[in-house]
């Protein structure tokens, strides 16, 4: 954070989100997103023709609503992640299982996808990013289906439902042996082509890549091959040291050792043995002396020099100040929550710069949070989200 006491602190253009919802306000807010959502497209699809669709008319509204919808969703879903409130949480999992299936009713919908195609016929001439817009509209279209016929829509539908139903048998065979899933990966990778090439796509990796910068798959893969030929002379040299402290790890619990493959679930438990044994260093000692208060606002002191930011925490006065009753728990969902007003100073002369937003730092554990090391959105920040 700001050590400059020279510099003048100031008041951010906009207040911090606030967290004081319920599992009624999270449903009641999901569901009014939601019509207004429908509202929107309803009313493109019965006002515009494909003789008239224009991008301004077609897509333009459909984007607006989108963003603005986003702007809400996101702390909508965040909440599943960080409140102490299981009634909320679940409410929060139900608002993002609805906000999907919306999400999966649009990219089907056939009187939208007509419009969207009469816009690319009608030879408009668009700015780059209304033209990827575009692009990226009618590709999550097609990927679902859109373009195909009535046979080969129900084709997709059925290799859709088989891929679900192998994936979650997948996932809940991964405590078993790596050689029980073979056979699950091979219908999978079966399916996964045959679902591309009814969506006339060479490879499955060409389907996932439609839509980006890059849309060979083949160019992707000799990078990765070029990368791993280039790290292959360092690679056997660490991989030779992990499998003789292993040996003589198992050799030290008179453990037999048939088994000279080196896993990945090996490297976490060897590499804490290689830096004890070479170096003397121990990773839990070492941590005694990073104190987490100061090891946080060193290292947003990096990112201030490097970056060109300045980080301004709002402590528990300031919120209450910016309250309109004066209390501004409202501002946190949990006592112990950092919040930081960030502003970009790249440009400025010693004075704070443009405001960016706001960061919130949860660092410590409890009940009914998310597990281990997370960074997530709660909401945008741009105007241009809520046009």
């Amino acid at each position: 954070m700001t050590t400059d006491q020279s510099r003048t602190r100031t008041l951010p253009p906009t207040r911090p989100a606030l967290f004081g919802a319920s599992a009624e306000s999270l449903l009641a807010d999901t569901n009014r997103l939601l019509e207004r959502a429908r509202e929107v497209q309803n009313g493109v699809v019965t006002t515009v023709t494909r003789q008239t669709a224009t991008f301004a008319n077609t897509l333009l509204p459909l984007i607006r609503e989108e963003n603005a919808r986003l702007y809400e969703r996101q702390q909508i879903e965040f909440y599943a992640a960080v409140s102490a409130d299981a009634t909320i949480r679940e409410a929060s999992l139900k608002a993002s299982s609805l906000f999907g299936d919306f999400d999966t009713d649009t990219a089907t919908r056939q009187d939208v996808y007509d419009l969207l195609i009469a816009v690319r016929a009608n030879g408009e001439l668009l700015d780059p990013e209304s033209q990827a817009w575009l692009m990226k509209s009618l590709s999550s279209s097609e990927r679902n289906g859109l373009s195909l016929s009535a046979d080969g829509h129900a084709r997709l539908k059925a290799f859709n439902a088989d891929l679900a139903k192998l994936e979650r048998e997948y996932i809940d065979r991964c405590d078993d042996t790596a050689e029980a899933n073979v056979p699950l990966l091979r219908q999978i990778t079966a399916l996964r082509l045959d679902k591309a090439k009814l969506l006339r796509h060479a490879s499955y990796g060409s389907l996932r890549m439609a839509g980006l910068i890059d849309t060979d798959p083949m160019k992707i893969q000799r990078f990765f091959e070029d990368t791993v030929n280039s790290l292959q002379p360092v690679r056997d040299i660490v991989l030779s040291t992990y499998r003789q402290i292993k040996r003589s790890d198992l050799k030290s619990r008179h453990e037999e050792d048939n088994d000279p493959k080196f896993y990945s679930w090996d490297r976490h438990y060897y590499s804490e043995k290689l830096l004890s044994r070479d170096y003397a260093l121990d990773g839990m000692t070492i941590s005694e002396y990073f104190a987490l208060e100061e090891t946080v606002t060193r290292m947003l002191g990096i990112f201030e020099h490097v970056m060109s930011l300045s980080f301004q925490e709002s402590g528990e006065s300031d919120r209450d100040r910016s309250a309109s009753d004066g209390n501004g728990d409202a501002f946190i969902w949990q006592n112990g929550v950092q919040v930081f007003a960030v502003w970009d100073t790249s440009s400025s002369s010693g004075s704070v710069g443009t405001f960016l937003g706001w960061l919130y730092m949860d660092m410590y554990p409890r009940e009914g949070k998310r597990s281990g090391f997370s960074d997530q959105p709660v909401r945008p920040v741009s105007a241009l989200s809520v046009l």
